[in-house]
């Protein structure tokens, strides 16, 4: 599975986000895929996999600095290759809302029909701190996955 980056170029990884600092400078973005067409299993659906952005949570905070993409590529690969995948399949009009952190891939078009779809980000309005009190389902994901063996 070729890794693809689920968040924008002008967002950045959380620097350290260990339980004894909040992340810094990271903007809280969530994925959205836009389906235009009628995209069924041979249409080249986007592959996901499942839970993947706890792994890749914890992967990329504790980063010592936020990483470039294609430098964590591999090991977010690596890290979520155990990951059942699923297929972002759906009618026209259909919206994936999905983590920021989830690992997803393209695959070959199979089908007949044309797939027309769209992956825009959706900014926050503010940077990711999995550790605030009053966190957004996307800091809760990630607090979660940096607490998961403390559990």
């Amino acid at each position: 599975m070729s890794v693809q980056p689920s968040y924008s170029r002008s967002q950045t990884i959380p620097e350290k986000a260990r339980p004894a600092a909040p992340a810094k400078g990271a903007w809280l973005t969530v994925g959205l895929l836009f389906l235009f067409s009628d995209v069924g299993p041979d249409d080249a659906p986007t592959r996901i996999r499942l839970g993947s952005h706890l792994d890749a949570a914890r992967v990329l905070c504790a980063a010592p600095k936020p990483p470039e993409f294609f430098a964590v590529a591999g090991e977010l690969e690596r890290a979520t290759r155990g990951r059942p995948e699923g297929s972002a399949t759906g009618s026209a009009g259909d919206v994936w809302l999905c983590h920021p952190y989830l690992v997803h891939a393209a695959q070959p078009h199979r089908g007949t029909r044309v797939r027309f779809m769209a992956q825009p980000p959706l900014a926050g309005t503010g940077p990711i701190d999995p550790h605030r009190a009053d966190r957004s389902p996307v800091e809760e994901a990630v607090h979660r996955a940096l607490h998961a063996d403390a559990s």
